[in-house]
């Protein structure tokens, strides 16, 4: 691995988690773990473990929505509003959405990224 592949790997993982932070979608610390999951996978795996920790962070919320018995109440029930802080709210609601462990979905596309293309 070498230091530019690093150095790019921790820029796209920032750059692309620090886009979804500006909007209040998730904490300055998921931010900085996937800057240093991207520095030491590098510039090809960091690719992988975005889409597979975006799957996985879609999955858990599928199951924080279905747990909660809200996945088929139509999209506008659905629909998130975004606040200073990152608390966000259901749009037709003033129930507080719970917080979801997102470093759980970083650690696991990672681990998936080195499975599919990093240990073979």
């Amino acid at each position: 691995l070498s230091f530019q592949s690093s150095l790019m790997g921790a820029g796209i993982g920032f750059s692309v988690l620090y886009a979804v932070y500006s909007v209040g979608g998730m904490g300055a610390g998921d931010v900085k773990l996937m800057a240093a999951v991207g520095s030491l996978l590098g510039y090809p795996l960091i690719v992988s473990a975005l889409v597979f920790t975006a799957v996985v962070g879609g999955a858990m919320a599928l199951f924080v929505l279905y747990s909660r018995r809200e996945v088929g109440l139509g999209f506008s029930r659905m629909a998130l509003v975004f606040q200073p802080g990152g608390a966000s709210k259901l749009a037709d609601t003033s129930e507080t959405i719970p917080a979801l462990p997102y470093g759980i979905a970083i650690v696991f596309g990672a681990v998936l990224s080195l499975l599919w293309g990093g240990l073979a």
